[in-house]
């Protein structure tokens, strides 16, 4: 409509829309289709320009324009307005297209990042096969990284496909950084890798000697309690004792 009214301000009267569709039209010196452009009229209604005279009938079947006379006289617009139009035109098919490619693109982002819950991405449990290891340590033996000769341990754990995960510390996983006992063993991990990122947040489950598989956890046997935290029971105050059997007992 902008357009309409904007031809109308500069005199055009009447517009055929074939010369304008931007598959055909491609402006020559006085801003009218390329000759041998196989784009007869449709509509028989060519540009009209009040004072100019031109005559484009040879470009306008009689058939197509049913019933109008081939000499009616008509114009294009001068060139200048003819490529500002087509270069409008071009403009707007790029707008469109860099929306859609961005929507596209902003879909994709929203479906890598997955379903969220209350606010927070949902995770799933996942088990892991693998052993504790200072990561500081191992960056050093595999990338010759600095490491000072006195240095924090910085606990990860180390897949048997050769992944390296940091652990989170949490209450749950304090077996992970409290019990020696368990970073001589291989560990069955159970938990969840926080989204975007290589922080495990898990609590062992098993362990694994001479292929066979141990369950692992801490016992009270005052209170009868069974649970993965080590020190004090949650209920008596006693050691809890630490448990490694066969799994299935």
């Amino acid at each position: 409509m902008k357009n309409v009214l904007a031809l109308w301000k500069r005199g055009v009267t009447k517009v055929c829309v074939p010369l304008f569709d931007s598959a055909n039209y491609r402006p020559n010196e006085v801003g009218m289709p390329r000759r041998g452009v196989p784009a007869p009229c449709r509509h028989g209604t060519l540009v009209h320009r009040r004072g100019d005279s031109y005559s484009a009938a040879s470009r306008c079947s009689p058939a197509a324009r049913g019933g109008d006379s081939a000499g009616a006289p008509s114009l294009p617009l001068r060139s200048g307005s003819g490529k500002r139009l087509w270069f409008a035109g071009v403009a707007v098919g790029l707008s469109f297209g860099l929306v859609a490619s961005g929507a596209a693109a902003g879909d994709q982002g929203q479906q890598s990042e997955g379903p969220e819950v209350n606010g927070t991405a949902e995770t799933h449990e996942i088990q892991f096969r693998g052993r504790i290891v200072c990561l500081a340590e191992e960056m050093h033996r595999l990338y010759r990284t600095s490491l000072p000769a006195s240095h924090e341990h910085l606990y990860g754990f180390r897949t048997n496909e050769g992944i390296y995960y940091t652990l989170l510390r949490t209450r749950t996983s304090e077996a992970f950084f409290a019990d020696k006992r368990l970073h001589e063993r291989e560990l069955i991990v159970r938990g969840r890798l926080l989204p975007k990122t290589h922080i495990l947040d898990a609590i062992p489950v098993g362990s694994v000697r001479d292929g066979q598989v141990y369950d692992l956890y801490y016992y009270c046997t005052v209170c009868a309690i069974k649970t993965v935290i080590p020190g004090p029971c949650m209920c008596c105050q006693d050691e809890v004792e630490f448990v490694e059997k066969p799994a299935g007992e």
